[in-house]
């Protein structure tokens, strides 16, 4: 009876550990969670008050006014989002099945257009002059078409493609793009495994003339960025030359200025008051020409900021 009875006691002290190893486990996965969600506004902000503020956009003064707003006839895959000035509305895209969508500024669908052929496109930008490019995540494809018709397909393979092959890596390619029509740049930036920001110059005109294209790796101006765990979209905001960048699994947007150099910060949590939940997988971000905010979400989600006083 002794040997049992010592067996059974070592059993159940056994058991407690690995419930007490398990709950360590848990509590110490859900600090470095908090760490490094609520220390990141503090490391922005001590960032700032060494460097001295910054004129710009200053995100922490924009607020929800619409949040997650499931984008009907969207169940999965919202992937990203650009606002194209011309016909004033939105374009968003995604992935599987790989369609392209016109929406107006509440969210609402106007158009939808089947990708025929395409593959895994994360990212969507408007070109000026009818045009929209699309970048496909694995194959590094850039796809550059005009705006098809009202219900029109758009078929791969009658429009002008162009393959980089830079960033080798599955489906941690290419996640972002925005176009800077008065410098003929288009930005890029690859997830993460390493995270990269690519300015390709020349990229309207090497469609237009096949004129040679310039990369330029901007990577060193993310390098400071030392919470930012992934980047799943950019946008560059002519008016001022900053860039605004996403990240997911931050829960975060971060401006730079053109130089590259930190200005604002805005987080995407329900401990913000203007919103009642995180913000799930952010995937895209644009501005229209009234300076609201877009940004979608993961599975289908549509959200959209507008500045204090405006």
């Amino acid at each position: 009876m002794g040997k049992l009875s010592f067996n059974r006691r070592s059993w159940h002290a056994t058991k407690a550990c690995w419930w007490l190893g398990g709950a360590l486990v848990m509590a110490l996965m859900a600090g470095v969670a908090y760490w490094q969600h609520w220390y990141e506004p503090l490391f922005f902000h001590l960032k700032e008050r060494i460097e001295g503020p910054r004129q710009g956009l200053r995100l922490e003064g924009y607020r929800v006014v619409i949040e997650g707003k499931a984008v009907a006839g969207v169940s999965r895959n919202l992937s990203a989002i650009s606002y194209d000035r011309e016909r004033d509305r939105l374009l968003a895209v995604t992935n599987d099945p790989p369609v392209m969508l016109e929406l107006d500024r509440q969210g609402e669908v106007l158009d939808r257009h089947q990708l025929e052929g395409f593959g895994d496109i994360e990212g969507v930008a408007s070109l000026g002059d009818g045009r929209v490019v699309v970048v496909d995540e694995r194959r590094q494809r850039f796809s550059v078409f005009a705006m098809p018709e009202p219900g029109a397909a758009v078929d791969q393979q009658r429009i002008q493609s162009l393959s980089l092959g830079m960033e080798e890596d599955g489906n941690k390619g290419f996640e972002g793009i925005s176009y800077d029509a008065e410098g003929d740049r288009l930005f890029v930036v690859k997830e993460s495994r390493p995270q990269k920001l690519y300015a390709i110059e020349g990229f309207g005109a090497s469609l237009e003339q096949g004129l040679s294209l310039h990369i330029r790796d901007l990577t060193s101006w993310i390098e400071g960025l030392v919470f930012n765990r992934d980047l799943s979209d950019v946008f560059y905001h002519g008016a001022t030359g900053h860039l605004l960048l996403l990240s997911d699994r931050s829960h975060s947007l971060v401006e730079l200025d053109r130089e590259g150099r930190y200005v604002s910060f805005r987080a995407f949590l329900r401990a913000n008051e203007d919103m009642q939940r995180d913000a799930p997988q952010l995937e895209g971000v644009t501005m229209d020409d009234q300076g609201d905010l877009y940004l979608v979400s993961e599975p289908n989600l549509f959200y959209r900021l507008k500045k204090t006083g405006s």
